[in-house]
């Protein structure tokens, strides 16, 4: 995590640190929490800085843009899956299955049919599960839910009806889907506070259809673990993990099963 989000860090983490009321000290900048707080565990997210300014650190413009561009990166190169596929995603989309063979439990990421017209189940890695941890704990709101939003289909050129959409945010104090033109917005301001070049030193582009270039060639070298549509879950589908990758679902997910 560089620039914006690593700053944005800082202050959320001091912000978790600190009591009810006091005031703090990040980056040159002076915060003072609130005596109450109603938000779930009870720490706030809306501080007055030394203006007088009320401020959520956890919305403001460009800390919300550089955590999902952060969160794309990860997500992309950890699934391959497509950018209309991304904005999809919801808590619905983390299930649980338990093999027939073994017992052990696994949790899977399910991705709803797109281009290929066929819904695909991936094992989540210790890796991606931490990402999806970070954006579900992110999204929650007051009551510990992520909020069911509707959302509009580009293609389909119809407003989908409601769902805990993992990409959501505040707007005006109303959740609304993020768009997937805020989604490159947010991968293209993240390439560019990292300040990488290409060969003829340009600043590096990269569009979401890449990562699904990079997962596919990294699950060729790495070693591709398939499943049978029965043989390994219940549900059908296809199963897919990186070999070597140990999945795992951390607490508070709230995984369904199948």
């Amino acid at each position: 995590m560089l620039g914006p989000l690593k700053e944005a860090r800082q202050r959320l983490e001091a912000l978790k640190a600190a009591d009810l009321g006091a005031t703090i000290t990040v980056l040159g900048e002076s915060f003072t929490l609130p005596r109450f707080t109603d938000r779930a565990g009870g720490k706030p997210s809306t501080v007055v800085d030394a203006t007088g300014t009320q401020r959520d650190l956890r919305t403001e413009e460009k800390e919300k843009l550089a955590f999902y561009g952060w969160a794309t990166v990860e997500i992309l190169r950890h699934t391959g899956m497509r950018i209309e596929e991304l904005k999809e995603l919801g808590h619905h989309s983390i299930i649980s299955c338990k093999l027939p063979t073994t017992g052990e439990v696994i949790p899977l990421l399910q991705i709803a049919p797109s281009k290929s017209n066929q819904e695909r189940l991936l094992l989540v890695s210790p890796e991606l599960a931490d990402v999806l941890s970070a954006v579900i704990s992110r999204v929650r709101g007051h009551d510990g839910r992520v909020p069911s939003i509707p959302s509009y289909d580009l293609h389909e050129k119809v407003w989908n009806p409601p769902m805990p959409l993992l990409y959501q945010w505040s707007v005006g104090g109303e959740n609304r889907a993020i768009s997937i033109a805020t989604i490159r917005q947010s991968l293209n301001m993240l390439l560019a506070d990292t300040g990488i070049i290409d060969a003829s030193g340009q600043p590096l582009t990269f569009q979401p259809h890449d990562f699904r270039k990079i997962f596919i060639t990294d699950a060729i070298l790495t070693g591709v673990v398939l499943g049978s549509r029965a043989g390994q879950c219940p549900a059908g589908g296809v199963i897919a993990g990186r070999g070597g990758d140990r999945a795992r679902a951390p607490s508070g997910w709230g995984v369904g099963d199948r």
